[in-house]
This record gives C-alpha cells, sequence and structure tokens, in this order.
C-alpha cells in the first residue's frame, strides 16, 4: 500500500491510563496512526470511518450481529484494503483483531471469487496493536508505546501493513 507524502507530525497517545473508552483508543491512538508522517503517513481522505462504511453482519449462531460496521477502513479510490477494529483498553486486543478479520471476510465476500481487496486486518484496545492478515489467524502483536517514530517495532508495522 503507496502512502502519500503527508506531512503531518501527530503523535499517538502512549499513556493508556489516559485512555478511557472505544473512542479514545480511535481518536488518540488509530487515526493519528493511520495519517501521521511519523507512523503510517496515509492521506486522511484515505481512513474511512462507521459513518462511511456499509453494515455488516458477522458471526454465527448465537454470536451472530448485524448491523455493524468496523471501526475504520483504509480504502484508496472507494477499493478497501485494510480493516480496523478498535476496543476499550480493558478488551484483550485478540477480540479485535478477530472482529477486524471477520469485517474484512464479508467485505471481502461482496467481490468476485479469488478478488479479496482487503488483505489486512488490524485490531487494537490502545496498549496493543494486533496486525494480521484478513485471511489468515497468524497475528502479529506489538506494544502502542514500542511504536516511537524511529524504533523497529514501528518499521515491522509498516512492513506488516505494507505502507512502503
Amino acid at each position: 500500500m503507496k502512502k502519500l507524502g503527508n506531512l503531518s507530525q501527530q503523535a499517538i497517545e502512549t499513556d493508556c491510563s489516559v485512555l478511557r473508552n472505544e473512542s479514545d483508543v480511535e481518536q488518540r491512538v488509530l487515526y493519528p496512526f493511520f495519517v501521521s508522517g511519523m507512523f503510517m503517513g496515509y492521506d486522511p481522505s484515505w481512513v474511512l470511518t462507521q459513518e462511511f462504511c456499509a453494515a455488516a453482519t458477522i458471526g454465527k449462531g448465537a454470536k451472530k450481529r448485524e448491523g455493524y460496521k468496523p471501526d475504520y477502513m483504509i480504502s484508496i479510490a472507494g477499493f478497501p484494503l485494510l480493516i480496523c477494529e478498535a476496543k476499550e483498553p480493558n478488551v484483550r486486543v485478540d477480540i479485535a483483531i478477530s472482529e477486524a478479520r471477520l469485517y474484512a471476510a464479508e467485505i471481502n465476500a461482496r467481490y468476485p471469487t479469488n478478488s479479496n481487496p482487503i488483505s489486512i486486518a488490524v485490531g487494537s484496545n490502545g496498549i496493543e496493536i494486533a496486525i494480521s492478515p484478513a485471511d489468515s489467524v497468524e497475528t502479529e502483536v506489538f506494544k502502542i508505546a514500542d511504536l516511537n517514530p524511529s524504533s523497529s517495532a514501528l518499521q515491522e508495522v509498516q512492513e506488516l501493513i505494507g505502507s512502503e
């Protein structure tokens, strides 16, 4: 996934004690992570919020949930590439990444066979960020506090997501 030269230097919140709910994780951690030039540097027009995402039915049986939307979707020219699910800090990050993969599968199912546009799922609780191929349980988990602009952890995250 190519990034535009976003010059924003907005930092992400690394003090998890100030994150009280899912909205804090979305606005203080994930959105700055996606658009800040110090992190992913995506053009803000690529970062779609729930308002712009179509509702999906995820899960099966008693756990089936209808009308849910991912917290963020990275989409270029209307083509979705990445799904991100946020959770509040007291929710395990594996729950967030699992839901992100469910959303990705549901959205990919709307496209022709073997043309799954969403290849990456991201989940975060503001303390950790999990990154996974959209169609696999293979997951890498990183501490948000370790994602400094010059860190090897951030470099690995950028490589996993495909920012270069």
